[in-house]
This record gives C-alpha cells, structure tokens and sequence, in this order.
C-alpha cells in the first residue's frame, strides 16, 4: 500500500482526481526489509522525486542475535533486499 501512496503523490499526472505534486521530494527511512517490497524499489528507481537512497540498519549478521534481539528477520532477508537493490 505504500507504493501505491507514492506512486500517487509522486506522480507527474493527476490520478483520481487528486493533484500530483511532482515538485515534491519524497525522503523516507524504514529498518525491516519487509518494508521494501520489488515495486517500491521499482517505483524509487523510476521517479526523480523520490529519493533513491535506502536507511538499512545492520546490527547483526548473526540470526541467533538477530533473534535475541527479537527483530522478526533474519539475515537472508537483508540479503535478498541488497540483492535485488
């Protein structure tokens, strides 16, 4: 649902009767790669308005600790989201 939240705001064409703001910069962070899904990167790669970087905190390469530490990932999560970055 996100995507689509950016794909209209960052639009340079009106959709459903809403106004595009393309001269809008879109900046966001997310830690969980689950916030990342193909289209999002997609659409980041697409649209200039959209800013292209991604805020990734690492704090462990170990699934045990990732665990301990209760993030809901594990490391071959980061791992495919680097890959398909």
């Amino acid at each position: 649902y996100f995507a689509d939240l950016l794909d209209v705001l960052s639009s340079t064409t009106n959709n459903n009767n809403f106004t595009s703001m393309p001269e809008l910069r879109i900046r966001f962070t997310s830690p969980h790669p689950k916030d990342y899904p193909t289209e999002l990167l997609q659409l980041m790669a697409e649209r200039p308005n959209i800013c292209n970087s991604l805020h990734m905190s690492i704090q462990s390469g170990s699934n045990a600790m990732l665990k301990a530490m209760k993030r809901g990932y594990k490391q071959e999560a980061y791992i495919r989201l680097m890959h398909d970055v």
